[in-house]
């Protein structure tokens, strides 16, 4: 799925050889997943990359203004699954567990996530990274120090100065 969403993307028009380019530069340089690299590059706007990956996933989109989150799946699905997953648990019924990401997941992920959640199917909707990031960080609070953390720091730390 490495190349998919760069040459779905060019196909689409929605950015250049070039853009794909520069951002394969960018990634191979911060480790970043290619979406994040165009969008912070400005080749597109984030809903680009999660429409664009929702349709390589066969996934439905989802705005973060229609996600209701269930509470109690909050306590069922532990910080370490969001985290390793980067999703958030929507909603679950019966042995159904449907989860909102913010990238790709491969399918031997779905299998891991069945068996590390006890649902036996998960439905997979995919919003902009950032929301996913924002409403784990809303719902599982930050993650203590030594944790793995994806979540964006919420007071950014100023550029350090040189020392006088």
């Amino acid at each position: 799925m490495k190349n998919v969403l760069g040459q779905m993307l060019i196909a689409e028009g929605a950015i250049t050889k070039e853009q794909l380019e520069a951002a394969r530069d960018l990634q191979a340089r911060n480790g970043m997943r290619l979406g994040s690299c165009l969008v912070e590059l400005g080749a597109v706007a984030p809903d680009v990359i999660s429409r664009a990956v929702s349709r390589q996933l066969k996934a439905r989109p989802i705005k973060e203004s229609e996600i209701k989150i269930d509470p109690d799946l909050i306590r069922r699905v532990s910080v370490n699954v969001a985290l390793d997953y980067e999703l958030i648990p929507l909603r679950a019924q019966d042995d159904t567990l449907e989860v909102v990401i913010g990238q790709p997941i491969n399918y031997v992920g779905l299998e891991e996530l069945k068996i590390r959640t006890g649902f036996g199917k998960v439905v997979v909707y995919v919003a902009s990274q950032d929301t996913v990031r924002r409403l784990i960080s809303k719902h599982y609070g930050r993650v203590r120090a030594g944790a793995r953390s994806i979540l964006p720091d919420s007071n950014p730390k100023e550029p350090s100065q040189p020392a006088s």
